[in-house]
């Protein structure tokens, strides 16, 4: 519940309304504003996969489509609409974390660096089209889960304008294969957050230098 409000609530419900009824305007603007400004009609698209949601994709004649931090599957109808595919930025390094909140799993598996991957979606499969890119940056037991995982954006974000180009220029983006099976990982239980409290309490007591 908590991850829903961070992540939906607080800026498309509560942070947002505010910044377009003061009528904010600056290099980055609200779903809604981007939305008026190339006329794409009223976000946001709140169920993808429905009669509805096709329709609404269908009018854009999409090329190419992005996905980022979208909580749904894309179903058969949706992944065959772009000619050119899907490319998905998932907040976590892929193959080994797949599924959801996969920065917060890399923490609480102690591991060494956090990233991004950039990879195609071609299937209703989670995570697991053919990989473009990854992005990596070391663990800071120092910041904040949140923190840590925005930080992760700006790379990502680069690795992605830097596919749409080399699509948009003609060429096709090397990719490595997915990998073998791997687990999904799902959204933590209380007692996976307590446990993450714990490891983080105990990091942030440790000294700097020294054993």
């Amino acid at each position: 519940m908590r991850l829903g409000f961070v992540e939906q609530t607080l800026f498309n419900d509560l942070l947002f309304p505010l910044v377009e009824r003061c009528n904010i305007r600056g290099a980055r603007l609200t779903f809604r504003q981007l939305a008026d400004r190339y006329a794409m009609g009223d976000p946001p698209l709140l169920d993808v996969n429905s009669p509805d949601g096709i329709a609404a994709l269908s009018r854009f004649q999409p090329n190419l489509m992005v996905c980022i931090r979208y909580g749904q599957i894309l179903r058969g109808n949706v992944l065959n609409l772009p000619d050119l595919g899907i490319l998905n930025l998932h907040s976590g390094l892929l193959p080994q974390y797949r599924g959801a909140v996969a920065s917060f799993w890399s923490l609480l598996h102690h591991a060494d660096d956090l990233g991004m991957t950039l990879h195609w979606i071609d299937s209703e499969a989670i995570d697991a089209g053919p990989i473009i890119a990854t992005t990596r940056q070391p663990l800071d037991s120092g910041q904040s889960y949140f923190r840590q995982t925005l930080s992760l954006y700006r790379e990502g974000v680069a690795a992605l304008i830097n596919t749409i180009a080399t699509i948009a220029s003609g060429d096709t983006p090397a990719v490595v294969p997915a990998g073998g099976r791997v687990p999904i990982f799902q959204s933590p239980t209380r007692l996976r957050l307590t446990a993450l409290k714990a490891q983080r309490a105990y990091c942030s007591q440790r000294p700097i230098y020294g054993a």
